[in-house]
């Protein structure tokens, strides 16, 4: 899915998958599930409980994915389950702060030449006068 960010550049709908993304309960039950199919009564053994592991793990990547909205100018990814609006208010939140940043730093670097400006020109003003 194409979009467009906040800085007018194309944002683009990734799919990640969800051994990436925080557990969810869906994740129980498709794991629930999974033991049914694998027949599993009993998961006592390390071994045992490590297969079914790997195996849901396996089964989620394979199978089950999430689709995420990315900001190529923030480098940002939407929350799971985030709609684009609040993904959008979060996007344009980070900008202001970020720009907020940058002009401080900014009248701090000029405000030290200003007055070193002004410092000159009032001595030149009291050799003058």
């Amino acid at each position: 899915m194409l979009g467009c960010d906040l800085t007018g550049r194309a944002s683009y709908t990734t799919t990640i998958a969800w051994t990436r993304c925080a557990p969810t309960f869906d994740r129980v039950i498709r794991a629930a599930r999974l033991m049914q199919t694998h027949k599993v009564e009993s998961i006592n053994e390390p071994r045992e409980f490590n297969t079914l592991k790997d195996d849901l793990i396996d089964h989620l990547y394979r199978k089950s994915s999430l689709k995420l909205l990315y900001s190529p100018a923030l480098r940002a990814y939407s929350q799971p389950k985030e709609n684009e609006r609040d993904f959008r208010m979060r996007l344009s939140q980070t900008t202001r702060e970020k720009r907020d940043e940058e002009v401080d730093s900014l009248n701090q670097r000029y405000e030290i030449r200003l007055r070193t400006l002004q410092d000159r020109l009032r001595r030149a003003q009291s050799t003058v006068g």
